[in-house]
């Protein structure tokens, strides 16, 4: 057996135990630990995952004082934890974010027309002189739709594919 599986197992171990301590304030429900599991997902080092218990903590510091006793157990623990993942978005993403709060809860909306109405609101910007390349402006929104995706911050409800030459695509 090589040192790296011994640190492998160890940071593992750790992550376990900081992601344990961070579970108990999820209160067991999925959205919160669906959300938190996305805002862990881009953390890479057991620092990271320390940070991210220090803010949760901190969170939860700030909120006893403000909302003792308004809400459930459940409630503060889901609060918390969409709290804390919206803090770390980059300005950007929280714009797009936000702007999601005009629809109706579980309202289907085409990424297209998503991705289209953000543009034109000035929230998403060519990346190409921070990146150094070139990308299509649509990109540079789909992208950002993908990224709150993959902090559990939306949901997709359904995709469609399209063939071609040989590979299936998922479309925008």
């Amino acid at each position: 057996m090589c040192g790296t599986d011994n640190t492998d197992s160890g940071i593992y171990a750790q992550k376990k135990e900081l992601g344990k301590k961070m579970l108990v304030h999820c209160a067991g429900l999925p959205l919160a630990i669906n959300v938190l599991a996305g805002l862990l997902s881009r953390r890479e080092t057991v620092e990271e995952w320390n940070a991210v218990l220090r803010n949760v903590d901190a969170y939860i510091m700030r909120g006893t004082n403000v909302v003792a006793g308004e809400n459930t157990c459940q409630e503060y623990g889901v609060s918390i934890v969409l709290a804390l993942s919206y803090d770390d978005l980059p300005s950007q993403l929280k714009l797009c974010f936000l702007y999601l709060a005009q629809f109706p809860e579980d309202h289907e909306i085409p990424v297209k027309i998503l991705t289209q109405l953000w543009i034109a609101e000035g929230f998403i910007t060519s990346m190409s002189e921070i990146h150094g390349s070139v990308e299509i402006i649509e990109e540079v929104a789909y992208g950002c739709l993908i990224e709150l995706v993959e902090r559990s911050m939306v949901q997709v409800c359904r995709m469609l594919w399209y063939k071609c030459e040989g590979e299936n695509l998922p479309s925008p």
